[in-house]
């Protein structure tokens, strides 16, 4: 499987083209992406002459699985943006997101890593219905991802 797409995406920290990177990914793995968790962390704005500034701090959360296997994707994101509100709907500042920290997990067989028990927050917010999750390091990922 071609990773460039991806890789670019970690290189260049847009939240955006990794969600974009991770979903192709996943639409070529055959797997579906169960309700995102989107957690904002942090938000404080200032009123400007044109707007409000806006900076953020927020995890997102995403699962990708078909029956027996998938991936969760957890990251850690912040940004500044221009918003015509002091609280903007969180869409309307995505585009602002530069990743600060991502983690891959995964299950089943095609998912090598160090076991470790499924966080209670993965469970309940993104659906892994699986009672052991592997750590993938990027690197690993990436590596497996080539495989295929």
């Amino acid at each position: 499987m071609n990773t460039g797409e991806l890789e670019e995406a970690l290189e260049t920290k847009s939240l955006t083209a990794l969600t974009k990177a991770i979903g192709k990914v996943a639409d070529e793995l055959g797997y579906q992406l169960k309700p995102p968790h989107t957690e904002l962390l942090q938000l404080t704005s200032k009123e400007e002459t044109e707007g409000y500034s806006v900076h953020f701090h927020a995890q997102l959360r995403l699962h990708y699985c078909k029956p027996q296997e998938g991936i969760v994707v957890a990251a850690e994101f912040g940004g500044d943006a221009l918003a015509e509100t002091p609280t903007p709907l969180f869409h309307d500042i995505f585009y602002a997101a530069i990743i600060e920290k991502v983690e891959l997990y995964g299950y089943g067989t095609r998912w090598p890593g160090k076991a470790l028990p499924t966080p209670r927050e993965f469970i309940e917010q993104v659906e892994v219905p699986a009672p052991t999750i592997n750590d993938l390091g990027m690197k690993d990922f990436l590596r497996i991802l080539r495989g295929i």
